[in-house]
């Protein structure tokens, strides 16, 4: 691939393109955006040339995107062109497909369809360029064959297909072209049987990726009396596949000729050797007797560099004295490997340098003399830094991978990831949230259809309402949806669902977050409620306060001018009137909500509401030591409510006892007591047999007591009075 892609983007809308080449240069620094308002100003910059890939919208004023694309298939007939619209329908696509476009990329929301845009731009454009490359590289092997007498050669990495040769085959192989381009294994039969093996097993090593450099005798005509040079190499594609594999045919014949061209080939292996970037490195492979040893003969100034070593200090030495014991016995072995196979090797190893450890990929050629392996030729490439890099990407993806995992699992929102099964979302996995929520173990979930777990009207949302098939088309989905949990209760949730894609970018199914928005439904209703409540405590406050005190002054009044026994009771009924009002206004304003629960003393609670209250010749007797969790404000008016109701039930004179129960408390008095057949009405608002009493105490008490989950219960006391029982509370210690 070329350093820079030159991509010009036709489309009408300015902002639109603005958007797109910033995406697209973020995506690949290679990439190079032009923009073009119109299919004319796209044809005006074409004819500038430089430009390697075009990416059109369809709808556009005067020339649209399929006309466009005609007129650019006639002066361009190989210039990769992307339809990049909006307008996803059959026919366009197909009109598209029929007018040469090399792509098709359909316009979604999101930022997705930019990565899916760069991925095709780097695809049609690597082809493309790998494409002129082959002509290239086609063109150039002919200009060469004219000019030499070996034979060049280019096949597919399988050898089904022949893609070069020079007529100087038919020469030194004494076998037709035209042959062989009918059977590329053709060539087979001008090798010497004795032969064959030797190549077929290069071309299997050659289309496994590996070099091959090996000698044969070819040409059946001439009783296989040629001898040739064969060096072959594989060529591979952007994934590292290999691809091609190309190399030459030298005839080495004649001695004369194999001196000249090993001159030239050494001159041209010193230039390679000390510019080549590569650590090369030559090592002697001495025979004696039935075993061989090696000694480092010689590196190059790269792999100086790169290993700190200099050929003085290693010339003549074996490898485990250059390198260590272990270390050096594992090269050795692969020298080894090397002089009985032949042939060249590939591996990876990790060598203690002075600096730091090196990781390098090496490669091993024999040189062959008199039918042995005298030398070896080594090409070492430091790949450290890339293995560093993967490790790190490798890491980083871990790290990735734990982050999605613990997100996933400790989300505070419902996550379900589904599976599409003929147009039917099933779960794949689902989150802790999400079984909790339901009530269901993970186990029984996963592989479940999700409309299992809606209510009927949401399954008809999901599967007839188009919700689960906007999903997949791409689309992202914001709809209210019913769940149905184990036990039979339904909660309201914020449904919130993407596309699932695959490697490819194909859909599969959705990510799905449920949002339970009932808490914020019954919120909204509080308030609604405290609204009323507000404005009914106002009419309270206004229209029966303000009259009050304009009879308590009148009172006042009245009793300066004269004395009767009319007024006292006059001012008893003010008195009781103004204890209704505030009892009012105490269950209209605190109504059955609580605030925050905390941490509260009940023995200190206790002794504070006492002293707050008129307690007359009363006592309490309190023996308790323990801490609840209440919220302490409406705590503190529940006591207080019970006080005074055994106050004023008793004309003044009561004992009172506080004390603990298993998961509660009580509160009981030595007054008349409560009888059995009235205990369910007392709690009622207005309810009193006290001639002091609003009939609001006990309410505003069974009030409270519900707020908190709590239960009460009349029972009687200790002593004949009344004892109220308070349970289901949440001790927090003795």
């Amino acid at each position: 691939m070329a350093e820079r892609i030159v991509i010009l983007h036709v489309d009408d809308d300015p902002e639109f393109t603005e958007l797109t080449a910033t995406f697209l240069e973020r995506k690949d620094d290679r990439f190079d955006v032009k923009r073009a308002m119109s299919a004319d100003d796209g044809l005006e910059r074409l004819a500038e040339g430089g430009v390697d890939c075009v990416v059109s919208d369809y709808d556009m004023p005067g020339m649209n995107g399929i006309e466009f694309l005609e007129t650019v298939r006639k002066r361009y007939p190989d210039l990769p062109f992307i339809l990049f619209t909006g307008k996803g329908s059959e026919g366009v696509a197909s009109e598209a497909v029929s007018a040469g476009v090399t792509d098709y990329v359909q316009k979604m929301t999101g930022t997705e369809h930019y990565t899916l845009l760069a991925n095709r731009i780097d695809n049609v454009v690597g082809q493309y360029q790998a494409e002129i490359a082959v002509e290239q590289t086609k063109q150039r092997l002919s200009e060469i064959a004219e000019n030499t007498n070996d034979i060049l050669w280019m096949f597919s990495a399988d050898w089904d297909d022949l893609h070069f040769v020079n007529s100087a085959y038919e020469d030194i192989w004494g076998r037709s072209v035209d042959t062989l381009d009918a059977n590329p294994r053709d060539f087979l039969g001008g090798v010497h049987p004795d032969d064959r093996a030797i190549v077929e097993r290069a071309m299997e090593r050659l289309s496994a990726g590996e070099s091959v450099d090996f000698e044969c005798r070819v040409n059946e005509q001439e009783d296989f009396g040629r001898w040739v040079w064969i060096q072959g190499d594989p060529i591979e594609d952007e994934d590292g596949a290999v691809a091609r594999v190309s190399g030459f045919v030298r005839d080495i014949t004649d001695r004369k000729q194999r001196e000249r061209e090993s001159r030239r080939l050494k001159e041209e292996y010193e230039t390679v050797f000390e510019t080549a970037q590569d650590g090369i490195f030559l090592v002697d492979v001495v025979h004696e007797d039935d075993d061989i040893r090696f000694e480092f003969r010689r590196l190059n100034p790269a792999h100086e560099t790169i290993s700190g070593m200099t050929t003085e200090e290693i010339r003549g030495k074996p490898p485990r004295e250059v390198l260590g014991e272990e270390v050096g016995a594992e090269v050795a072995a692969n020298y080894r490997r090397c002089v009985e196979a032949e042939e060249p090797i590939a591996y990876n190893e990790v060598l203690e340098m002075p600096e730091r450890p090196v990781h390098w990929r090496t490669k091993l050629g024999p040189v062959m003399a008199d039918g042995d392996v005298t030398q070896i030729v080594g090409i070492a490439r430091d790949i450290t830094e890339r293995k560093e890099r993967e490790e790190e990407l490798r890491t980083l993806q871990e790290e990735y991978e734990q982050q999605y995992r613990e997100l996933f699992e400790e989300a505070p929102v419902m996550f379900v990831v589904t599976r599409n099964e003929s147009g039917v979302p099933v779960i794949d996995n689902c989150n802790r949230k999400f079984a909790e929520t339901l009530g269901y173990p993970r186990d029984v979930l996963i592989d479940r259809p999700l409309a299992d777990f809606y209510t009927e009207g949401s399954e008809w949302e999901l599967l007839e309402g188009g919700g689960y098939e906007q999903a997949l088309t791409g689309e992202f989905v914001r709809q209210e949806r019913e769940l149905v949990m184990n036990d039979g209760g339904v909660i309201t949730t914020l449904l919130r669902a993407a596309p699932r894609r695959d490697p490819d970018g194909e859909i599969i199914g959705t990510h799905a977050l449920f949002v339970d928005i009932s808490e914020r439904e019954r919120a909204n209703e509080l308030q609604r409620r405290n609204e009323r409540l507000d404005e009914f405590a106002s009419i309270v406050s206004h229209d029966l306060r303000n009259p009050l005190t304009v009879a308590e002054g009148q009172l006042v009044l009245a009793r300066e001018e004269c004395e009767s026994e009319h007024l006292e009771k006059v001012g008893q009924s003010l008195d009781r009137m103004g204890a209704l009002i505030d009892d009012l206004l105490n269950l209209a304003r605190e109504g059955t909500e609580i605030e925050a629960l905390e941490t509260v003393n009940l023995a200190e609670i206790t002794d504070g509401c006492w002293q707050t209250v008129e307690t007359a010749d009363t006592t309490l007797d309190a023996n308790l030591s323990r801490s609840v969790r209440a919220d302490p404000s409406r705590l503190k008016q529940l006591l207080e409510n019970l006080f005074r109701n055994a106050i004023e039930h008793s004309n003044g004179t009561v004992d009172v006892r506080v004390g603990g129960l298993d998961d509660g408390f009580f509160i009981e008095d030595s007054g008349p007591g409560i009888p059995p057949d009235v205990r369910d009405r007392v709690f009622e608002a207005g309810y009193s047999k006290s001639e002091n009493g609003t009939g609001f105490g006990l309410s505003i008490v069974k009030q409270i007591v519900e707020a908190h989950g709590w239960d009460i219960e009349i029972r009687d006391g200790t002593d004949g009075g009344a004892r109220f029982e308070i349970t289901g509370v949440d001790i927090v210690r003795e």
